[in-house]
């Protein structure tokens, strides 16, 4: 489950967030959440994160030097030192797009960051990387694995190993394509090849590691992120995604820094030899389907935002059990004739749709959820976070108007911010939320208890953002 409970203070109980500043990095690692917040074990010192964003599933990595400091790797491709880390000079950046994967440190200085196609982008001085892995377009890569002799590999998501910098050639025993099972890898520190990673905690050498047994196997559940690799050992620890540590091939048992049973909030590990984690899985729907809705797609008038991201920005809002389908809803979508119709239009022309709907912001309209076109290509102003959040929060938004409900209040200084709040207006204190909150869930579920969810069951809406 990848679910993030959006709550600031459930995430102040868990222990979720940035350690106290002016720490130096010891002996051991890190792992870091999906906040950006930094967990240490096997003796290191507690540090500051390089960045921390409380709500915001935004932490794709960490990786640490080998001697002071690290980096943290958000969604977009954003390296943020920490406890003295380097500039990260030349680091890659994606705006608004989840396309970074992992990052990982070089043995002298800088690192690499790898991006979802295969891409390889060195930072900080470290020296560049051309490998032949390479799908533009498709999200397939999954890890970085360089060797302590040199060069390394890219591993795919299908199990696919592939060598660059004079690395040798390997054929993967694990191998399934057209599965994304791929959870990590890491090379042994003692020899020849390393291990894969899969989704279910498993461990699959390659390229002469030896075999070892899985320290931990969840047979049929997604719990495995990350694996890295010990200093003193041929093994390492795998990193599930409650944050437990589970020790393989040697190494030592290292208690959990940080430990959130039930909540999917590691992101990755890294020590001062290896690092891993950098993608956040595919979401397998959990949430009992109470009521199936259809809904088309439309445009009105001459938009400028591309009509196929804007198609999956809303089916990705729909999947994600972070949003309204955590209630119970499943959204399908139809050519035609659904239940409902999200529209993208034209800023002009959404005051046809009628009042009080205007040219500035977005708005529903009885069975019509109109998203501006203006605001899906640049979100805002009054909006501080990523537009990749701006466009799932005003998709939750305008659909949670279609369910039923009306707008909501700031709950008070620093909470988030109910996904029914006018956000794109102003935050009234509290922070940026692009997802239903739990209270908000429970009142959707109560409305499919009964027959009044949509226009169609009653009267017809006509909310403005």
């Amino acid at each position: 489950m990848r679910t993030v409970i959006g709550l600031v203070a459930l995430v102040a109980a868990l222990g979720v967030g940035a350690a106290p500043a002016g720490a130096q990095v010891g002996y051991g690692g890190y792992v870091v959440d999906a906040y950006g917040g930094l967990h240490p074990f096997g003796g290191a010192t507690a540090v500051t994160g390089g960045a921390y964003w409380p709500g915001q599933d935004l932490a794709r990595g960490v990786a640490v030097t080998p001697t002071r400091g690290g980096w943290v790797l958000d969604a977009y491709g954003g390296v943020h030192p920490f406890a003295g880390g380097p500039a990260p000079t030349g680091a890659p950046y994606w705006s608004g797009q989840d396309l970074a994967r992992a990052i990982v440190a070089a043995p002298t200085r800088g690192g690499w960051v790898l991006d979802a196609y295969g891409g390889v982008h060195a930072f900080g001085g470290a020296p560049a990387i051309t490998t032949a892995a390479f799908w533009p377009g498709r999200d397939l890569a999954r890890a970085l694995v360089p060797r302590p002799a040199g060069g390394g590999w890219v591993v795919d998501a299908y199990g696919g190993v592939h060598a660059y910098g004079g690395a040798p050639a390997v054929t993967s025993a694990y191998y399934l394509p057209g599965f994304d099972v791929v959870r990590g890898a890491v090379a042994n520190r003692r020899g020849r090849g390393g291990w894969v990673l899969d989704l279910f905690g498993g461990l699959h050498a390659f390229g002469g590691a030896p075999v070892v047994t899985s320290p931990a196997a969840w047979p049929g559940q997604d719990l495995a992120r990350g694996v890295i690799p010990d200093t003193a050992t041929y093994g390492g620890w795998v990193l599930d995604a409650y944050g437990g540590l589970h020790a393989f091939g040697g190494a030592r048992t290292v208690g959990s820094p940080a430990y959130w049973p039930g909540v999917d909030l590691a992101r990755g590990a890294g020590t001062g030899t290896g690092s891993s984690g950098g993608r956040t899985p595919p979401r397998v729907r959990r949430t009992p389907v109470l009521r199936r809705v259809t809904y088309d797609v439309a445009v009105r008038g001459s938009v400028h935002s591309d009509l196929g991201e804007f198609i999956n920005a809303v089916e990705n809002t729909y999947a994600d059990e972070r949003g309204w389908s955590a209630a119970g809803f499943e959204f399908v979508r139809v050519p035609s004739g659904g239940t409902f119709t999200v529209w993208l239009s034209q800023a002009a022309l959404v005051p046809t749709f009628g009042a009080p709907c205007d040219s500035f912001y977005s708005c529903d309209q009885g069975r019509n959820v109109i998203i501006n076109d203006d605001r899906f290509a640049s979100g805002s102003p009054y909006w501080p976070g990523p537009l990749a959040d701006y466009r799932h929060m005003v998709i939750d938004h305008e659909t949670g108007h279609w369910i039923g409900f009306g707008h909501l209040l700031c709950g008070g200084p620093g909470a988030l911010a109910p996904v029914m709040m006018q956000q794109s207006k102003g935050l009234q204190g509290c922070a940026i939320n692009p997802w239903p909150l739990p209270s908000e869930i429970a009142a959707a579920r109560a409305r499919l208890g009964g027959s009044t969810v949509g226009p169609q069951a009653g009267s017809a809406t006509a909310t403005s953002e």
